[in-house]
Formats: structure tokens, sequence, C-alpha cells
């Protein structure tokens, strides 16, 4: 599947040290497997959320494409949902 990546999501990703940066990136690549849960409610893409230990990934897909949006610590990625 071909991964698309949002501003806000690679500007926050910069940010974190080097470790955090891989544990994060080999998560995604092994998307839609992993710790992988849908968001409650209506939205419509639904979205997902990706658990790699205190982070939370927030994505959206359909059959041939993963839309990455957004990664933060797990109190603050749902914010402004």
């Amino acid at each position: 599947m071909k991964k698309h990546y949002s501003k806000k999501f690679d500007k926050k990703f910069e940010k974190y040290e080097r470790k955090t940066q891989e544990r994060i990136h080999k998560a995604i690549e092994l998307l839609p497997l992993g710790d992988v849960e849908k968001i409650q409610g209506k939205k419509t893409p639904p979205i997902y959320r990706l658990r790699v230990g205190d982070y939370r990934i927030l994505f959206r897909m359909n059959e041939h494409e993963i839309f990455i949006d957004k990664v933060d610590g797990r109190g603050d990625v749902y914010k402004g949902l």
C-alpha cells in the first residue's frame, strides 16, 4: 500500500529523537497490521489510530492508500478531532 504523510505529521515527527522516529517508522511500515483501532464516531472516511508505546498515529485508509495525518503523545493526539 502506498503511504502519504501530512505536513502536520512531518513537522511533529522531525522533533522526536532518533530512536523514537525509528520505532514510529517501523510501525508505519507494517500498517495495516499492529495495534490498530477505529476511532469512535461517524467520521467519513473513518479515522484509525495506531499505538506505538506512548505515541499515537492517526490515519485514514482505502483499498490502495494510507493517509497518515498526525502523530503525538497519547493525551494530545485526539485534540481537535
